[in-house]
């Protein structure tokens, strides 16, 4: 088992998931079951505002613990404006793990993934141009995105899956605590969705 899986299976164990989310968490296992069950690889696309912080935690945790466990699925992250990924985020995905480069000039990082699949690139970017001519799933990570995007061109699910941002605790003596427990509850949540899917 690698690291990240472990590190994840850890926390779905230690956090009972709220079951008022089961129901939402539900909505992305079905889209992902619904799509393999057409023979398509299902598509994630993880939307906020900035693309800066929840939005690439998830993205990077989903497509983290696909391509430990076998399973094919293309994430996505894009915002509403374009920003960077908050170094606090890929930090945090370090600590848990991941195995990242960065690259200062054009502020984009890289995972690799012990099963050998592709790497990941993490860095801001609209929506619009993650999740250019292919349908996918739009999973809304924040209330700003889910309420200033009345209408995402190409998705063909939009699935409320919010978390509390982080950023609020930005320069203060909390903060890494916060990024962590934000990363610690959407690795547990990913591997609860990841989990779930048909095998």
């Amino acid at each position: 088992m690698s690291s990240i899986l472990a590190y994840a299976k850890r926390q779905a164990d230690q956090h009972k998931i709220d079951p008022q989310r089961t129901h939402v968490l539900q909505e992305v296992v079905d889209y992902i079951d619904q799509s393999r069950g057409r023979n398509e690889i299902p598509v994630l696309n993880f939307i906020c505002t900035h693309n800066s912080r929840r939005s690439q935690l998830a993205q990077a945790w989903a497509a983290g613990l696909a391509a430990e466990m076998g399973i094919a699925l293309s994430c996505l992250s894009g915002g509403t404006e374009v920003t960077r990924v908050h170094p606090m985020v890929v930090s945090t995905l370090q600590e848990a793990g991941f195995t990242i480069v960065s690259n200062a000039e054009n502020q984009r990082h890289t995972i690799s993934f012990s099963s050998g699949q592709p790497n990941l690139e993490l860095y801001s970017k609209l929506f619009s141009d993650a999740g250019k001519d292919q349908p996918f799933a739009a999973v809304l990570t924040c209330a700003g995105a889910d309420e200033s995007c009345p209408v995402i061109p190409y998705a063909n699910a939009r699935i409320a899956l919010r978390y509390t941002d982080p950023g609020a605790f930005d320069g203060t003596t909390q903060a890494s605590l916060e990024y962590r427990n934000t990363s610690n509850l959407i690795a547990s949540e990913m591997f609860h969705i990841l989990s779930h899917c048909n095998q």
